[in-house]
C-alpha cells in the first residue's frame, strides 16, 4: 500500500527536464570550486578513462549484461573512475583552501542490494553512495556497510532484457514504477538526517541512467542519459564531479544543523525575525538524535521536531520545531500563513484571556539564513532550488502563484510528549478534553481556525504531576476573516483524519465542524490501533483481515471520502467501526465517547438527512438538492454548526470528567 502510495505520488508529481538544468543546480557556487570542477571534466574528457572501459563497465556499455545484478558492479566502476580524477586534481589544491576542504568524493558502498544499518524497515536500495572527505593517505576503495545518516545518495537499477536486445529506452511507466521505489530510500534519507533539504537520486535502467532532483513538492527528472555513448558517459561525468565539488549546500544538506559524532547530539542555529541585528542573530540549540523526530512525507512541509538543550549535553528545556511551510508572500508579517506570527499573537491574547489550558509559547522563531552567494539570505525555494522551479509551469493550474515554500524554525515551551507516552485511553480523553477546549478559544476568542486536527498534533504536558493536553502545529490555521465561502475552500490536514467535506473539495464551507470530526476520526484511529505507534505499524503493515478504517489510507482523496461516508452513514455502520477498538483499559468510556461525538456531529436533530451521508434515498424523504443534483446534509449541517459544536465540546469535556474520575480510581 504504501509503495502504491509513493508511486502515485511520483506520477503526479514527477517533471521532466532539461539535463542541463539540474546541472546548473549541480554546479559549485564558489568561483574556485566551478573552475577546478570545469577543469577536472576538461581533463577526464581529454584521457581514455570514459573510452577505453573495461571490465563490469564494458560489459554494460555494450549491452552485455545479463540482469540487473551486473548493473551494480558497473556503475560503481564509473563512479570510482569519477572520483578519482576529482582526487587527482584536487589533492593538489592547498589543504586549507575551501575547494580542498568542501570536496567529497563520490564512491559505492560496495554492497549492493542489502539493509543499510541503523534501518527500521526493510527497504534494500540496490546501491548507496556515500560522500567521503578527501584522504589524505591516498586513494583509497575500501568502504565499508553504511548508516542511512550517512548516505549521501540511492540508485534503483532495472534491467529489461528483451528492451536491452531491442537497444530502446524503457517506457514512462516503467520509470515512474522506479520512481516510487526510489521514493521508499529518500524517505529514509530525510527520517534519518534532520540536516537535508532536498536529495539528488538516480535511476538505472539497462544502460540508461536518470538523475532525479527530489524537492519540496516535485520529482524533477532529466531525459534517459545513455552510458552507452560517449557523450553519455561524459554529461554523467559532469553531474558527479559538480556534486563532489559542490559542497554541503548544494548537494542538499544545510549547515545550520550538524551533527557532533563526540556528543551525539545535533547542533541547530535557530533564528528570530523579531532581531534587527545584521547579520541577524541566532542561538544554538542541542538535540540528542533518539530526541529527534521527522515525519515521514515525500513532499510538503516535512516537519521536524526535536527536544533540545540551550547547551551541550544540558538538560531539555525548549521543543524546536522545522518545517517548510507554504507562504504566500515573502513579507512575513503580512503572510497570513506565518506560524510564527500567528503564535505571537495567540500569546497576546491569551496572555490577558488565559485559556486554563496548555498552548506553545514561542521563545524564538524565524526563517532559517542560509549563507548564499556570499551574503545570508532567508531560505526558500528560491535559495534551494534556484532556477529550476522558475523554469516550470504552476504546480496547481487553479491556483494564482507558484507554490512557494519558506524554511521556519521556531524554539517553544513547554516540554509535551507524544501519545504514545499514554499508559491507557483515560489518559487519552484528558489530553484530547484540553486540546480541544484550547481548539474552541482559538475559535471564539482569537478568530483563529486550527484546520490540521490529527494523532501528530496533540502532545502531553506533564507538569507538577497534573496530566494535559497541548494543541500544535498551526502551519495550516488560519483567521476566520480570511476563509472566503465564495471560493473552493483549502485543503488542509492529514489523509486518515481530514474531514469528508475537506477530502472531497466541495464547496461546503469549512467551519469549527471540520476539525471535531477530524477528532472523532483521531478517537477511531486511535482506538483501533492504540496508543503504541510499534503496534500501530504491525497492524497497517499485517495481512491479516483489515478494520473498516485501514480503507482511510487507501487511493484517492476521493476514494477515502467515500469510505468515510459509507462508514458513517448509520449508527450501525459506525458501530462496525468502535467494534475494533482494542480492549485496553479506558476502551468502553473511548467507544461511548466516540459513539456521543458520532450522534452530536451526525445526527444533529435539527438537520434533516443526518443519517444519509451516502446519497441514497433523499428524493423519498422529500430532501432537494443543495449541492449539484444530491442533497448533502454535510452541508446543510453547516447551518447549526455552533449548537453542534457546542454540544461536540459538552459529550467530551463529560467524557473527561469521568476519565479523571477513573484515573483517581486507579491511583488510590
Amino acid at each position: 500500500m504504501v509503495n502504491d502510495h509513493l508511486n502515485t505520488q511520483c506520477k503526479d508529481c514527477m517533471v521532466v527536464v532539461n539535463a542541463t538544468l539540474l546541472l546548473a543546480k549541480a554546479k559549485p557556487r564558489n568561483v574556485e570550486a566551478a573552475a577546478t570542477a570545469k577543469h577536472i571534466y576538461t581533463t577526464l574528457c581529454n584521457s581514455s578513462r570514459l573510452t577505453e572501459v573495461s571490465g563490469d563497465l564494458q560489459t554494460l556499455v555494450e549491452g552485455r549484461c545479463t540482469g540487473e545484478k551486473v548493473v551494480y558492479p558497473a556503475l560503481q566502476e564509473l563512479f570510482d573512475l569519477i572520483a578519482r580524477a576529482v582526487y587527482d586534481e584536487v589533492v593538489q589544491l592547498s589543504p586549507t583552501g575551501p575547494v580542498r576542504q568542501e570536496t567529497r568524493l563520490l564512491q559505492s558502498t560496495g554492497a549492493f542490494d542489502y539493509v543499510p544499518t541503523g534501518s527500521d524497515n526493510r527497504n534494500r536500495p540496490d546501491m548507496a553512495i556515500v560522500a567521503r572527505a578527501l584522504p589524505t593517505d591516498g586513494f583509497s576503495n575500501a568502504i565499508a556497510k553504511e548508516e542511512w545518516r550517512n548516505i549521501a545518495l540511492v540508485v534503483e537499477g532495472k534491467w529489461d532484457t528483451e528492451r536491452a536486445n531491442k537497444g530502446g529506452e524503457p517506457s514512462q511507466t516503467d520509470v515512474t514504477k522506479a520512481c516510487g521505489q526510489l521514493a521508499r530510500y529518500v524517505l529514509n534519507l530525510y527520517t534519518s538526517q534532520p540536516n537535508r533539504r532536498f536529495a539528488w537520486a538516480l535511476i538505472t535502467h539497462n544502460t540508461f541512467v536518470y538523475v532525479c532532483f527530489f524537492g519540496r513538492d516535485r520529482v524533477y527528472r532529466t531525459q534517459a542519459i545513455n552510458l552507452a555513448t560517449l557523450a553519455g558517459r561524459q554529461l554523467f561525468a559532469q553531474f558527479v564531479i559538480c556534486w563532489s565539488l559542490a559542497g554541503p549546500v548544494q548537494f542538499g544538506l544545510d549547515p545550520t544543523i550538524t551533527f557532533n559524532a563526540m556528543t551525539q547530539e545535533w547542533a541547530i542555529a535557530c533564528f528570530d525575525d523579531g532581531c534587527t541585528d545584521k547579520p541577524p542573530a541566532h542561538t544554538v540549540y542541542y538535540a540528542k538524535h533518539s530526541t529527534m523526530s521527522i515525519r515521514p512525507s515525500l513532499f510538503g512541509r516535512r516537519t521536524m521536531s526535536f527536544f533540545a538543550s540551550a547547551e551541550p549535553n544540558g538538560d531539555i528545556t525548549v521543543f524546536v520545531k522545522d518545517a517548510w511551510p507554504v507562504a504566500n508572500i515573502d513579507t512575513a508579517e503580512g503572510d497570513p500563513r506565518n506560524e510564527i506570527v500567528l503564535l505571537r499573537r495567540i500569546h497576546e491574547r491569551f496572555a490577558t484571556h488565559d485559556p486554563g489550558v496548555p498552548y506553545p509559547q514561542l521563545k524564538m522563531g524565524g526563517t532559517v539564513q542560509q549563507r548564499s552567494h556570499g551574503q545570508l539570505e532567508k531560505d526558500d525555494a528560491t535559495v534551494a532550488y534556484g532556477s529550476i522551479e522558475a523554469a516550470l509551469p504552476l504546480r496547481d493550474p487553479e491556483s494564482p502563484t507558484r507554490v512557494h515554500r519558506v524554511h521556519r524554525r521556531m524554539v517553544m515551551t513547554p516540554i509535551a510528549d507524544r501519545l504514545n507516552t499514554l499508559d491507557n485511553f483515560y489518559e487519552l480523553i484528558v489530553v484530547l478534553a484540553d486540546a480541544m477546549t484550547c481548539h474552541k478559544k482559538l475559535y471564539d476568542d482569537c478568530s483563529i481556525f486550527h484546520r490540521d486536527i490529527s494523532t501528530s498534533n496533540v502532545m502531553v504536558v506533564r507538569e507538577n504531576g497534573r496530566l494535559q493536553g497541548m494543541l500544535i502545529d498551526y502551519d495550516n490555521a488560519i483567521y476566520l476573516d480570511a476563509i472566503s465561502t465564495s471560493e473552493r475552500p483549502e485543503r488542509t490536514g492529514t489523509l486518515p483524519f481530514m474531514s469528508i467535506g475537506n477530502l472531497e473539495g466541495n464547496d461546503t464551507p469549512r467551519t469549527a465542524l471540520d476539525d471535531w470530526e477530524s477528532l472523532l476520526y483521531v478517537i477511531c484511529w486511535l482506538g483501533t490501533y492504540s496508543l503504541d505507534e510499534n503496534e500501530r505499524a504491525e497492524s497497517t503493515q499485517s495481512a491479516v483481515p483489515k478494520p473498516e478504517i485501514y480503507r482511510w489510507l487507501e487511493g484517492s482523496m476521493v476514494d477515502v471520502a467515500q469510505a468515510k461516508r459509507s462508514a458513517m452513514d448509520s449508527i450501525n455502520m459506525f458501530g462496525a467501526i468502535r467494534k475494533c477498538f482494542k480492549a485496553r483499559t479506558g476502551g468502553s468510556l473511548l467507544k461511548r465517547l466516540a459513539r456521543n461525538l458520532y450522534i452530536a456531529l451526525f445526527q444533529h436533530e435539527e438537520c434533516p438527512g443526518a443519517m444519509l451521508l451516502d446519497f441514497d434515498d433523499y428524493e423519498d424523504r422529500g430532501l432537494s438538492a443543495n449541492s449539484g443534483d444530491y442533497y448533502d446534509p454535510l452541508k446543510d449541517r453547516v447551518k447549526y454548526d455552533k449548537d453542534i459544536t457546542s454540544k461536540c465540546h459538552e459529550v467530551l469535556l463529560n467524557a473527561a470528567l469521568e476519565a479523571q474520575a477513573a484515573l483517581l480510581s486507579l491511583s488510590s
